[in-house]
């Protein structure tokens, strides 16, 4: 099964009605969707060619203007504390992203795969969202922001 197929098998198991767009090898959704009450961009992509699954899911806020060290050094934490299978990051643009990737070649991927790159993706911001928004968007400092997760980790 390609990826085209896995991909549209996943969006009809979720129960959306976007479509499945093909870019030579690749194949794509793009959609907007909600998580713990905020809004996010979700990417998906299949690369027939590489035999990679990559998902990207970007909240719709940016790091402000001068707060990127706290927000690199905030998800440096986030990615070496916690166990996700992707990592999140901040470009030089201040754009935010969780970004899996898994290599399945020899392997048969299906429409569970995609689902749990989803949800791992989803738990990150369910979990961080709010921590990640107040590093990205406030005035609050990396090592405050540590703090108070790991006085609630405790």
């Amino acid at each position: 099964m390609g990826f085209a197929e896995v991909l549209e098998e996943f969006v009809a198991g979720i129960g959306w009605t976007d479509k499945v767009e093909q870019d030579g090898d690749i194949s794509r959704i793009a959609v907007k969707l909600s998580i713990g009450g905020s809004s996010y961009r979700l990417m998906i992509e299949g690369y027939d060619s590489r035999q990679w699954v990559v998902l990207h899911l970007y909240p719709v806020y940016s790091v402000n203007a001068g707060k990127s060290v706290d927000a690199c050094m905030f998800f440096n934490y986030v990615n070496n504390t916690f166990s996700y299978p992707g990592s999140v990051s901040v470009d030089d643009e201040g754009v935010i992203c969780y970004r899996q990737i898994i290599d399945v070649e020899g392997l048969n991927a299906d429409a569970s795969l995609v689902n749990n790159m989803l949800n791992a993706a989803a738990d990150l911001f369910e979990r961080n969202g709010e921590m990640i928004e107040t590093i990205a968007q406030g005035d609050d400092r990396y090592e405050d922001v540590r703090k108070q997760l790991e006085q609630a980790m405790r």
